[in-house]
């Protein structure tokens, strides 16, 4: 082996050891478009698969509500709800448009998880006091929402439906 193969070797398992974080959303290269156009369609493709509640056009990010979603055979004795959110973002990139995709998969945190996390410390002397740890005054803020993983498959179909609304516009 060569001295670049077994350096490439050893920084592709150096990533792998150090558990490299899944990427957070999909990109497309729409095309030459006009910007405003980019972000209509981009606009009613996020409304095809969720409520909006943000669109920004300035800055070219469109977010949506949560979305309760089932949580999946794989947390067969876990009863916690399971949501998405999305995020489209467009941004001019070399004479083109390139839109961004991220739908985050959420699950909610239980108290009893929450629990656990304040035993795991080294000592018993608690380090924060409650109102520092769960400060909230409505059961909406108490929510805890940790992202699980994102829905790449759905952010390629979202990209997909966003670049084929565009072009057939153009038609």
């Amino acid at each position: 082996m060569t001295r670049n193969a077994i350096l490439a070797v050893a920084m592709l398992a150096a990533a792998f050891a150090s558990g490299c974080a899944e990427p957070e959303g999909a990109s497309r290269m729409l095309g030459a478009v006009a910007y405003q156009d980019a972000f209509v369609a981009a606009n009613e493709v996020m409304s095809q698969y969720y409520t909006v509640v943000s669109a920004k056009l300035d800055s070219g990010e469109i977010t949506s509500a949560p979305k309760l979603i089932p949580a999946g055979g794989d947390q067969f004795f876990n009863t916690s709800a399971t949501r998405q959110i999305a995020t489209i973002r467009l941004k001019h990139a070399g004479g083109e448009v390139e839109a961004w995709v991220s739908v985050a998969v959420q699950r909610q945190s239980s108290e009893a998880q929450r629990q656990m996390a304040r035993t795991t410390a080294y000592d018993t002397t608690a380090n924060k006091t409650p109102a520092e740890m769960e400060a909230a005054s409505t059961p909406e803020q108490n929510q805890s929402w940790q992202t699980e993983r994102y829905a790449h498959d759905l952010e390629f179909k979202m990209l997909n439906d966003l670049y084929d609304r565009l072009h057939k516009k153009a038609k």
